[in-house]
């Protein structure tokens, strides 16, 4: 249920609609009075891959693995993920964003059915908005795009997308 709150390092699957097919898959890390924090999981790869935060509000319901969906983890690196942010300071978008380094890209989704994202890194950042500095998919930077905090659903950050993009 979205009302209680998972143990920290419980292994989740997140719903931000109701019935919804369309799942996000992790370790959960922490929950603050305005977001979640977690792992993200590549089901694909059997790893995990960056961290995801989200507005707890969008969260409609979640529930843990079942033991025989653990067997999926081929590697399991969630040490070496986390050992890359101080969790401790993500309270609110706005804190998450200004621990990013100028090189790292953050994937920004605006759209909650995960249709539209920006990636970039930011340029400027205050209380109510981001300037992000946008790359496209053949990794080269393109135009800045200026964003509200209150339009990000959630944010994507470390994950092997938003490296390979820097790496190009």
């Amino acid at each position: 249920s979205a009302s209680s709150v998972p143990t920290p390092g419980q292994l989740i699957e997140v719903n931000f609609e109701k019935d919804s097919h369309k799942v996000f898959e992790g370790a959960f890390i922490k929950a603050t009075a305005g977001l979640y924090v977690m792992l993200q999981f590549d089901s694909d790869r059997g790893r995990f891959d960056g961290i995801a935060v989200f507005r707890n509000k969008n969260v409609m319901q979640w529930r843990t693995w079942l033991k025989r969906e653990e067997k999926r983890i081929k590697l399991d690196n969630r040490q070496e993920v986390m050992g890359q942010y101080d969790f401790a300071s993500m309270k609110t978008f706005y804190s998450v964003l200004q621990q990013l380094s100028s090189r790292e890209l953050v994937g920004v989704y605006t759209d909650p059915q995960w249709v539209s994202f920006y990636v970039g890194k930011v340029l400027r950042l205050d209380r109510s908005s981001v300037l992000l500095r946008l790359v496209n998919t053949k990794g080269t930077w393109s135009n800045s795009k200026k964003l509200a905090l209150t339009d990000i659903h959630h944010m994507v950050l470390g994950d092997s997308y938003e490296k390979g993009l820097m790496r190009k």
